[in-house]
């Protein structure tokens, strides 16, 4: 039995860092993503598209939503949108992830929804901290808001 188990119970959180709200239609890199935030301290919780995440966030609290740009039922840069219009999305940090930030189009219509913040995932791949450091800069950056 390793210190750790010895120590927790089993189910019970070892770290409790912000609450982060994962939104990607693509299982695996919603799964990925919401893993590598969980390794990091995270309390991690990942839907399918924008339509669950509003929902979600006017019954919980979260601190940050990490939102993939392009999903099938809605936009990522919609669901901020629709986001920053409800109470409890006010205050949440919400960073962008898309794979085409070549496109400038993208990048016009994050920032015009409010968006705190918008990585490549390729960047993110290559080094998985720039999405630790970015969610806990948004979330310092809408405190002040």
């Amino acid at each position: 039995m390793s210190l750790i188990d010895q120590i927790f119970e089993p189910g019970q959180a070892v770290l409790s860092g912000p609450s982060v709200l994962v939104v990607d239609d693509e299982a695996a890199h919603r799964e990925l993503t919401s893993a590598r935030l969980e390794i990091a301290g995270f309390n991690v919780y990942g839907v399918a598209d924008g339509y669950e995440a509003l929902k979600l966030i006017k019954e919980k609290k979260f601190d940050a939503a990490v939102v993939d740009t392009e999903m099938d039922k809605m936009f990522g840069y919609e669901f901020c949108s629709a986001a920053r219009e409800c109470p409890s999305g006010k205050r949440l940090a919400i960073l962008g992830i898309s794979g085409n930030l070549d496109f400038v189009d993208y990048k016009v219509k994050w920032k015009e929804a409010d968006a705190d913040l918008v990585l490549d995932k390729m960047e993110i791949n290559r080094c998985p901290y720039i999405l630790e450091k970015g969610i806990y800069s948004a979330i310092d950056s809408r405190k002040r808001i």
